[in-house]
């Protein structure tokens, strides 16, 4: 099952305009709709809030999860916090301003990708717990 996050106040432009029709054009999804969800955020914490409901159900049913956000690194990082702990993947659709996290692992034209980020496989990264979260 995938979990689409989509922050609207990320970055100079809100990507809930154009992204889900992206998402729901095949081939792009090769899966049925109920094996992947779209949902947008409408507060600070509210993807670590989505994210960790989606794992936790991922958890119980034994399905398996990934979960892609689309905002800048504050939303990605409320879904590692969301998940944290529990192993399941993680993707970043980079529309926010500074996107900081994916300079680390490639260009932003590689992560906007949508069909190369879907097909991709994990990559293991390190997360560092900090005052200020991971």
């Amino acid at each position: 099952r995938t979990l689409f996050l989509l922050n609207p106040t990320a970055g100079k432009a809100d990507c809930t305009r154009t992204l889900p029709q992206q998402i729901n054009l095949p081939p792009r999804v090769q899966a049925a709709p109920e094996e992947y969800t779209i949902q947008v955020t409408n507060h600070a914490g509210h993807a670590r809030e989505l994210a960790n409901a989606a794992a936790q159900q991922a958890r119980q049913s034994g399905e398996e999860l990934r979960v892609f956000t689309a905002g800048g690194d504050g939303t990605f990082n409320e879904a590692l916090t969301g998940i944290y702990g529990l192993q399941m993947q993680r993707g970043l659709l980079p529309f926010g301003s500074g996107n900081d996290f994916l300079r680390t692992f490639g260009t932003k034209e590689e992560f906007l990708n949508l069909d190369a980020q879907l097909a991709g496989g994990p990559v293991s990264i390190d997360l560092m717990q900090t005052s200020l979260g991971l």
